[in-house]
């Protein structure tokens, strides 16, 4: 029983946020990904500019450039968000050892 607490942090959320300016291409990624085909996509009305100055040094960001249309750069994007992701665990992991 000891080991179920210790999986448990492996099914701890995390907020992940898709920025862009609008008809930048948001919601056309999300159905590449989902569906593997280009959707035409009505555009939402919305977005500001990142502003990624202003962060606090500890929030951990990354900049993908990618076209959602023929895929370009998706899988690239998908691959460093999940080395972000195993980076978070491992170190929320090292803090609750503390």
């Amino acid at each position: 029983m000891g080991n179920i607490s210790s999986n448990i942090s492996a099914f701890q959320s995390l907020h992940i946020v898709m920025l862009g300016l609008d008809s930048a291409g948001k919601t056309t990624v999300l159905y590449r990904l989902k569906f593997n085909e280009f959707v035409n996509t009505v555009p939402t009305i919305g977005e500001k500019q990142l502003a990624l100055h202003e962060l606090i040094p500890a929030t951990t960001y990354h900049v993908q450039p990618a076209c959602a249309i023929i895929g370009e750069g998706l899988t690239e994007g998908m691959d460093k968000l999940y080395e972000m992701i195993l980076k978070r665990r491992k170190s929320l992991k090292q803090k609750k050892k503390r």
